[in-house]
């Protein structure tokens, strides 16, 4: 079952993400991410082939959500990888530290090319073990 549902929107695709803490809800935004764009779901045990480190900074967590989802969509395009392994070491309203891992994209068949992560009604939302995040791709 998926930890995410579909949002209708004209042109674009949006995404709804529940977890029960801020990490959970940044790794479950980037498995929803690399998922909807995909024919088929993610694997659950893909061995990572690929892995690199991030270390993000913004101005606040919404921000940061914005710039995570961003960045591992550029570099699964520049280097030819699905991420399908997140860690995410250190997360504050302002900063991210983490360790992603992938297979090459030849591994997969995509359904549509998601091109950005946009700002487009984002919210993040949550406490106490409820967290939230709301997110459109420009698809």
């Amino acid at each position: 079952m998926a930890d995410y549902e579909i949002l209708d929107h004209t042109a674009d695709i949006g995404v709804i993400v529940r977890a029960g803490d801020l990490k959970s809800l940044f790794i479950k935004a980037a498995e929803a991410m690399f998922d909807v764009a995909l024919e088929k779901p993610l694997p659950m045990k893909a061995a990572a082939i690929k892995k690199a480190r991030l270390r993000l900074r913004a101005k606040n967590i919404e921000e940061l959500m914005v710039r995570w989802l961003g960045e591992l969509l550029s570099l699964s395009d520049c280097e030819d990888v699905v991420f399908t392994d997140f860690t995410v070491n250190q997360l504050t309203a302002q900063d991210l530290n983490a360790v992603i891992g992938g297979r090459p994209r030849k591994d997969f068949k995509f359904k549509m090319e998601i091109k950005a992560v946009t700002y487009h009604d984002l919210k993040i939302t949550g406490q106490d073990g409820d967290y939230r995040c709301q997110v459109i791709f420009d698809v």
